[in-house]
């Protein structure tokens, strides 16, 4: 599918951009499929949430539960989760940044030097000015 991305801008006025393509042939049309959670061949996603906050740990349970095909398991300390996620298999950590024994960043740190590929995210519910 070669093509060919173009843009005009003039300040004060603004951009336009627009994407030209080539015309499509008969190799490159598929049939359309429609996308639904029994024709997915998806694996079941499995979240790591370290938080410490009851009620954090309930609206992310909630947030979660509506998602198909991803689990979540919750641990309160930054020494579980390190535990949890060096040998639980999951695909992405969530972790608070304020933990009672150590603080997240230092658990992203123990994840990252090595699993490096699961995504950590530090999560607060704290407001930086």
């Amino acid at each position: 599918m070669h093509g060919k991305m173009y843009f005009e801008s003039e300040q004060g006025t603004g951009s336009t951009f627009w994407v030209e393509f080539d015309a499509a042939t008969d190799d490159d049309v598929i049939e359309p499929v429609t996308l639904t959670p029994g024709n997915l061949k998806m694996d079941l996603r499995r979240l790591l949430y370290i938080e410490d906050n009851k009620v954090n740990i309930l609206v992310m349970e909630a947030i979660v539960e509506q998602q198909e095909m991803v689990s979540i398991h919750c641990v309160e300390t930054g020494e579980e989760g390190l535990a949890e996620a060096l040998g639980g298999g999951y695909h992405l950590v969530l972790t608070d940044v304020h933990l009672p024994d150590m603080s997240g960043f230092d658990v992203l740190d123990g994840i990252k030097n090595t699993l490096p590929e699961i995504p950590v995210v530090a999560v607060t519910a704290s407001a930086i000015a």
